[in-house]
């Protein structure tokens, strides 16, 4: 999935542009922007698809609810099911969502903590 292409790439990103603590001073201002660039944009990227997500369950969840106004049709019935699946899939997605993010966020703030903390402490 191409939305999730920063916290998939995330390490690597890292790796990249921000020294390892004993090669970088906490005072490194490349490392701080870098950290704050990766910040936003991880941050930017995991509320745009949690929304997307969102979206698609509260659409499917309607469809669902609107199906369940015809439960005595067989066809309608069979399409319920449909749905009810499509719902439940899209629910895990919002766990899986959640799993994703925990695990970028927090290799952002172990790689990152020592550049971020000294730039706080300097305002």
């Amino acid at each position: 999935m191409n939305m999730r292409k920063i916290d998939d790439r995330i390490i690597y990103a890292l790796n990249a542009v921000i020294p390892t603590e004993s090669f970088a001073s906490p005072t490194d201002p490349l490392g701080t922007e870098q950290c704050k660039k990766l910040s936003n944009e991880l941050t930017e990227s995991q509320k745009q698809r949690q929304q997307t997500i969102r979206h698609c369950v509260d659409f499917a969840a309607k469809r669902v609810q609107d199906l369940r106004a015809y439960p005595e049709n067989g066809e309608v019935a069979k399409n319920l099911r449909r749905e009810q699946n499509s719902l439940r899939m899209m629910q895990s997605e919002l766990n899986v969502e959640e799993v994703l993010q925990d695990r970028a966020t927090k290799i952002l703030h172990d790689r990152c903590k020592f550049f971020l903390k000294a730039s706080e402490s300097r305002y």
